[in-house]
């Protein structure tokens, strides 16, 4: 008999060594030494995941059996059963307020434990090895086991109930259990060490969801998550690179374990920060980097530090920089298949380089945006005041600026730009082209754009239709006037070419005619006039009539000198 348990003993030390992951923490139970070898591993393990506790005293009490209630309980932990503890008890003896009455009924609402046919669960009634291979075989999904039994080979075969024969032989095929080789013990009450074997075998035979679980440690050899540690698919390898060990301490994972693998990071928070460059050094080289080398997480990404870059990563899910975030943040190379939203940042600068992007939500105030490189997206809503910047091989397909939002400036190129709120104020920028501009229909173009003379050049079409400025009116608001604005666009115009554009776009406002067979418009060089306004605006003009003298002055002497006619 000894030999026969000897036997069983060495068979399951080779099943848990096949299938539990290394320990990552020691155990705290204070008789974990009673326990047999074969079966520290799991205790240890299994308390670490939270499956089973010890008693008050701090004792697991290995060698002692288990009761159905308290299996029901760790299955619950292993399946990630929320108990059911609102629902009525379907059996005789078990009461709701008994403390396994919602796990009991959630294993009952799974099929996984059904009580005996007279409606009761013998909740205190120790559970055979029998009853854990039915427990077993239907956690792991194998709904249809029919026949299984006629290929038993155990020489205690017909000890076994008739009801459980078919799930003893499915267990021994799945690998979820064996026996010593020649006998199962089938009537033989399982021991709370069996079962911890058991439990942390299931766990990683299954495709084990683990939920908002702390990451500690990335090495080559693997991840230790949630105090265990786990190998990595090679799909996920570069995600959970050594390389990427400071940017992944302290994050929270979302990840699907089987057979001690992670095999799908389903959710990723990023908690560590990086550190603010260096005096002269260049910005962003104090960031702490997670690179995925082009791998995938499979769900929603955020980051919560400071002064982090995220490099080639694909996003399947959402992407946050999240409100934590008070600075440096950049992200090259990341596709993000739902929506990016920022969150977060600061006024130097949130940077997407060479992003492929769907739509992006900037929440954050005051936020600088940066998108360079070869950055693509299809939709960018603004809902706080911000700055945007577009780089030159950027185009920016629609920019919609919400309700609400005061002050925007706006840098780059831009195919189609709508303003929700009449009250929001745009600044232009630098180099800046808005292709189709839609605003309010009771706003004006000149009330919408900071120094609208000056920048009217860069927009194309308002609400459709070109605007046409010879129904701008002298005030604007009251207190500041287009004649106002034009005379500071003139005053700021560098050369001839910029002082004749806006010459003729602000004809209007400075009284002045520049239309078809007007005396201007047949002149050969127009240029002369542009430059000689240029030229003499001295220290600045002071009103519209000194720029209006000024180019009737120059008109006159051009069509003179081209007319080849001496001046009076």
């Amino acid at each position: 008999m000894i030999k026969r348990i000897n036997k069983w003993l060495a068979a399951t030390l080779v099943l848990t060594t096949a299938l539990v992951p290394s320990v990552a923490s020691a155990a705290t139970f204070t008789d974990l030494t009673s326990a047999d070898l074969w079966a520290q591993a799991a205790i240890v393990e299994g308390q670490s995941a939270g499956l089973f506790a010890g008693d008050p005293s701090g004792q697991f009490r290995p060698l002692e059996t288990i009761s159905r209630q308290e299996m029901a309980k760790v299955f619950a932990n292993v399946l990630s059963l929320n108990p059911l503890g609102s629902s009525p008890s379907a059996y005789s003896d078990v009461a709701d307020a008994d403390w396994a009455h919602g796990v009991i009924e959630a294993l009952r609402a799974k099929g996984l434990m059904t009580g005996d046919g007279d409606g009761t669960f013998r909740p205190d009634s120790s559970i055979t090895r029998e009853e854990m291979a039915v427990l077993l075989v239907r956690a792991f999904g194998q709904a249809d086991v029919t026949g299984r039994g006629t290929n038993l080979t155990v020489a205690d075969r017909k000890q076994i109930s008739s009801w459980a024969q078919d799930y003893v032989q499915a267990a021994i095929d799945l690998g979820l259990m064996k026996g010593d080789g020649a006998y199962f013990h089938p009537q033989q009450a399982a021991t709370r060490q069996e079962v911890a074997v058991v439990a942390m075998n299931l766990r990683q035979a299954l495709q084990v969801p683990i939920t908002a679980s702390v990451v500690t440690q990335v090495t080559s050899g693997g991840v230790t998550i949630g105090g265990m540690k786990y190998g990595v698919s090679e799909g996920l390898k570069s995600l959970f690179s050594p390389a990427n060990a400071a940017a992944l301490r302290g994050a929270k994972v979302d990840v699907e374990v089987k057979n001690g693998v992670v095999t799908r990071l389903k959710h990723l928070e990023l908690t560590a920060a990086g550190l603010a460059p260096a005096d002269s050094a260049a910005e962003y080289s104090g960031n702490v980097v997670f690179n995925g080398h082009g791998q995938t997480v499979d769900g929603d990404v955020r980051v919560l530090g400071d002064y982090v870059t995220l490099q080639d990563v694909v996003v399947a899910g959402d992407m946050e920089v999240a409100s934590t975030v008070q600075n440096d943040f950049a992200a090259n190379g990341v596709s993000v298949q739902g929506t990016l939203r920022i969150n977060g940042g600061s006024a130097d600068t949130v940077t997407l380089t060479d992003a492929h992007l769907n739509v992006v939500e900037v929440n954050k105030p005051s936020v600088h945006v940066v998108a360079a490189g070869l950055t693509t997206l299809r939709d960018l809503t603004v809902k706080s005041d911000a700055y945007l910047s577009a780089e030159s091989r950027v185009l920016i397909p629609s920019l919609t600026i919400g309700s609400g939002v005061t002050h925007v400036d706006l840098n780059g190129k831009y195919a189609k730009v709508k303003v929700i709120d009449k009250q929001t104020r745009i600044k232009l920028v630098g180099t800046v082209k808005l292709a189709q501009v839609t605003i309010p229909a009771d706003a004006q173009v000149w009330t919408v754009f900071q120094d609208y003379g000056t920048v009217q050049s860069m927009i194309d079409l308002v609400n459709g239709e070109p605007v046409d400025h010879t129904k701008i009116p002298d005030v604007v608001t009251g207190t500041v006037t287009v004649a106002q604005l034009t005379i500071s666009a003139i005053n700021k115009a560098a050369d001839a070419s910029v002082m004749q554009s806006l010459l003729e776009h602000n004809a209007n406002t400075l009284g002045i005619v520049v239309s078809a067979g007007s005396e201007y418009a047949m002149l050969t060089d127009k240029s002369v006039v542009a430059t000689a306004v240029l030229n003499g605006k001295g220290t600045g003009y002071l009103t519209t009539a000194q720029i209006k003298v000024a180019f009737e002055t120059a008109v006159q002497a051009e069509k003179a000198l081209e007319a080849q006619v001496p001046l009076p």
